[in-house]
């Protein structure tokens, strides 16, 4: 499995669907400094975690087993007096990801919207995250 390369789609799905008036990036290393200067917000992306299934039983005695791929997405948006700004931002991350299978995981289910909601405010920020899901089958080699 190559995340880093379901990363960059996940970012080039969201640039292509968000347009240039959100910044849309990887994670960066220093969030705590991130600063960005598009009107509409920004977008981060990051893996955040694996689930799997019980392992399927089998002649082969390989381990078999559906691994859920968990992915964070998190909106910032200036919009401090009023929500009017990323409630808007967040739906248009749903629907640009729910549905959507990654090009390069064709043997992946399609992205699936697993949980959201507020995380906080930091100094000009609201923020907010969508976690998605999609399930890929993990083999033994």
């Amino acid at each position: 499995m190559d995340f880093q390369a379901f990363e960059g789609e996940i970012v080039a799905r969201l640039k292509d669907s968000l347009g240039v008036l959100v910044h849309v990036q990887a994670w960066p290393d220093a969030v705590e400094s991130f600063q960005y200067t598009q009107p509409n917000g920004a977008v981060l992306v990051r893996f955040s975690s694996d689930t799997y299934s019980a392992p399927v039983a089998n002649r082969a005695g390989k381990v078999i087993q559906d691994r859920t791929a968990e992915w964070s997405i998190v909106a910032l948006h200036r919009n401090l007096s009023s929500h009017s700004g990323v409630y808007p931002l967040l739906e248009s991350i749903r629907s640009a990801l729910t549905g959507w299978t990654l090009p390069s995981a064709p043997e992946s289910t399609v992205l699936f919207p697993i949980r959201g909601g507020f995380i906080g405010r930091a100094p000009d920020k609201w923020i907010y995250q969508l976690v998605f899901g999609h399930t890929l089958p993990e083999v033994q080699a």
